[in-house]
């Protein structure tokens, strides 16, 4: 019977719902929400990059044949998550990645105006209960 009522303890309950929420606050933070690698065409080839690329006459010297049809593509890896996604960066030949976040994304003009979004909602919201009454 002890053991029972160790399970049911206010302090084991809040144990564990201390965990669950430590757990859910990694799991949204995480980039690792999906993980792949997707067919990108080979960039040409730079005095940056000699690996993985379309040759350029005169900047490489490989031989290249295009008999079988992926030579064209290479494979970078990329995760992503809910507010940052990140790719491996094929431009050079070191191996690195590039991350940026969501709201990056977004093309400047594309953006809204903040001060409008802020100042909207509230009024939006006072016209509703206004209205339901």
């Amino acid at each position: 019977m002890s053991l029972l009522s160790l399970l049911r303890s206010p302090s084991l309950s809040f144990l564990q719902t201390l965990l669950s929420l430590l757990l859910s606050l990694v799991s949204l933070s995480s980039s690792y929400w999906c993980v792949g690698r997707q067919k990108v065409p080979k960039p040409l080839c730079s005095p940056s990059r000699r690996l993985r690329c379309t040759p350029v006459h005169g900047v490489s010297d490989v031989s290249f044949s295009w008999e079988t049809g992926d030579d064209r593509f290479i494979f970078p890896s990329f995760h992503a998550g809910l507010w940052t996604t990140c790719e491996e960066n094929i431009f050079t030949d070191a191996s690195e990645e590039k991350c940026r976040s969501f709201m990056a994304l977004t093309p400047a003009s594309e953006k809204g105006n903040d001060t409008l979004t802020h100042t909207e909602t509230p009024c939006s919201e006072s016209l509703l209960k206004c209205l339901s009454v």
